[in-house]
């Protein structure tokens, strides 16, 4: 698995795409936990839940099917809260699903573990990507303080730099969208922030 700050950062950069009016510091930080959560599925190691159970490590919480139930979960709380206007929930869900999701697929792309129960709980196999550059990252905070490197690197190379590069293509497209939409051109008020 990659490490849990490298999901964190995952699901703040794809916090960018939400709808507007939901973007934000605390926006930011709730889809950077939802990138992590997946990996709350450690507590089996302690209860005696076998690695390759369904409930195991990189089972269930790892699916799409549970990322779409999160993404679902989270947009009906916003609705029922009034923080989300209905016309903007199904971009939340795409947006939310997408980044909860995005665990399960990082994780295929490590070279290391059983796998990834992807689409559990309609089929059981656990899969990696065919291409798997990510060093998979040690469990035991021990063990990544002396095996730790190769993985910072790996992360760096195939998350952190694309992610960056998404960020600054979603913002910069975006925005220019935005401006065009408002204005009719795509000159005019690039002074609008969003």
């Amino acid at each position: 698995m990659p490490t849990p700050m490298t999901h964190a950062f995952v699901g703040a950069s794809l916090s960018v795409a939400l709808p507007r009016g939901l973007r934000g510091l605390p926006a930011t930080t709730a889809c950077a936990f939802l990138a992590a959560s997946p990996d709350l599925d450690i507590v089996g190691f302690f209860l005696g839940v076998p690695y390759s159970n369904t409930f195991g490590h990189r089972g269930i919480t790892h699916g799409l099917p549970f990322a779409t139930l999160v993404a679902a979960g989270v947009v009906l709380l916003a609705i029922g809260a009034g923080r989300v206007a209905r016309k903007q929930s199904v971009h939340l869900f795409l947006g939310l699903a997408v980044i909860v999701g995005s665990h399960g697929i990082l994780d295929m792309a490590t070279n290391g573990g059983l796998g990834v129960g992807l689409l559990i709980p309609f089929q059981g196999d656990r899969l990696f990507l065919p291409f798997r550059p990510i060093e998979v990252s040690p469990i035991s905070p021990s063990r990544f303080l002396t095996d730790g490197f190769p993985v910072i690197v790996t992360e760096l190379l195939w998350v952190w730099m694309p992610c960056i590069t998404a960020v600054i293509l979603i913002r910069s497209t975006r925005d220019h969208l935005w401006v065009e939409k408002q204005n009719g051109t795509p000159e005019g008020s690039r002074k609008i922030k969003l």
